[in-house]
């Protein structure tokens, strides 16, 4: 039985990747709080829920969300005890998340139940992976600080977002989708009937030989041969016609200025079907493994050490005894090279930023990334410098 009912909105905040929004984050609790501590490792009931507002979401890109943001925020000891538990969450779902879903993850009794759209997904019964989900969103390196300040709003929420999250409710259709992931069974009687169809194939062997006697009639076609002068006074009277031909290139411009008009609508249409491009891997549901969760957390240790080792203090702000934090997003591709470094949150002084920023391209080249990390061709990941004396 869902405890949503006693439960109350915390927060919600927009979650967005390259300004666009995909989904809006709702934590619940059982009484208001501005303060993490309240929230984090407490044994009271919490929830988390994700209301789709993007067209979708796939599987791979929520699994790889849950996994880089596990990587960064828990500890190496806190991921090994969970890390059969966050591949299990992962494999609960089953394709791609569609605009209007909501995905609640509820802590309750120590277990994590997750349900789609009122639809029970599963259990995991290793409730701790909670509180690593959770990080994701209110510990130290969260999307960002104001994201961070949102969830922990105390119930002091967006109207407009939350409006939003109201609205949220998926048809009828969609819930019969849903309903298919959990209810596999008749796709296996399906492939058993499908040798009985191939068994009766054999029958139609006999009507091969038929076609073989209707060969010879077509070879019995010499008759048509005085057939063939009729057409020679016919092709005489048809020379005065390439006089009408030459008449039809009047007719032609015409026709050209016609297609004309409809050319601007193709890219029209091209534009339409650009969307399913966000679709290339609607149908790749990956089975992520302990293993893959693992080597993500320690090839981002390796990222991680590289940077600050070639994090220097700005002479500016020593002198002036200034301190800051800046967070950085920084992608790389499969060998390692540095593709993009920008700032998810700046400084108040500018010199951190560069310093920051600099310290990232001095450590390029990167170590090579596992194929597991990479999503198109590429490893995105976060990291906070934070400049303390």
């Amino acid at each position: 039985m869902s405890s949503y009912a006693s439960n109350m909105i915390n927060g919600l905040a927009s979650y967005e990747k390259l300004g666009k929004q995909q989904f809006i984050a709702v934590l619940y609790t059982d009484s208001p709080t501005k303060n993490s501590a309240d929230v984090l490792y407490s044994n009271n009931s919490r929830a988390m829920e994700l209301v789709i507002t993007s067209r979708s979401m796939s599987q791979r890109a929520l699994g790889r969300m849950w996994i880089e943001g596990v990587s960064i925020n828990a500890s190496t000891q806190e991921l090994t005890q969970n890390a059969e538990a966050l591949a299990s969450l992962t494999g609960l779902i089953k394709g791609r998340l569609r605009q209007n879903d909501r995905l609640r993850l509820e802590f309750s009794n120590g277990s994590l139940d997750v349900s789609l759209n009122g639809i029970d997904l599963g259990t995991v019964a290793k409730g701790g992976i909670f509180d690593l989900l959770l990080q994701t969103w209110i510990g130290e390196v969260p999307p960002s600080s104001d994201f961070r300040a949102q969830i922990l709003a105390a119930g002091d929420v967006d109207s407009t977002l939350l409006s939003t999250v109201n609205s949220a409710n998926a048809d009828s259709d969609r819930i019969a989708a849903v309903q298919a992931w959990i209810a596999p069974p008749e796709v296996e009687v399906a492939a058993a009937s499908a040798p009985a169809a191939v068994a009766a194939a054999p029958k139609p062997k006999p009507s091969a030989p038929q076609i073989k006697p209707s060969a010879p009639k077509i070879a019995a076609t010499p008759k048509p041969k005085p057939a063939a002068p009729k057409p020679k006074p016919a092709a005489p009277k048809p020379k005065p016609k390439p006089v009408e031909v030459a008449t039809a290139p009047k007719a032609e411009p015409k026709a050209s200025a016609q297609p004309v008009k409809p050319a601007p609508v193709k890219p029209v249409q091209v534009a339409k079907a650009a969307p399913p491009i966000e679709e290339d891997d609607d149908d790749e549901v990956l089975a992520f493994t302990a293993a893959d969760i693992l080597r993500e957390k320690q090839y981002y240790e390796e990222l991680k050490a590289r940077v600050f080792s070639k994090v220097e203090y700005p002479k500016q702000a020593l002198s002036q005894r200034r301190e800051g934090a800046v967070g950085l997003d920084i992608v790389v591709n499969s060998k390692g090279e540095l593709v993009d470094v920008s700032l998810r949150e700046r400084s108040a002084f500018s010199y951190f930023n560069r310093a920051a920023t600099r310290a990232v391209r001095k450590s390029e080249p990167f170590p090579t990334p596992p194929k597991a990390l990479l999503t198109n061709g590429k490893y995105e990941f976060k990291l906070n410098v934070v400049y303390r004396l």
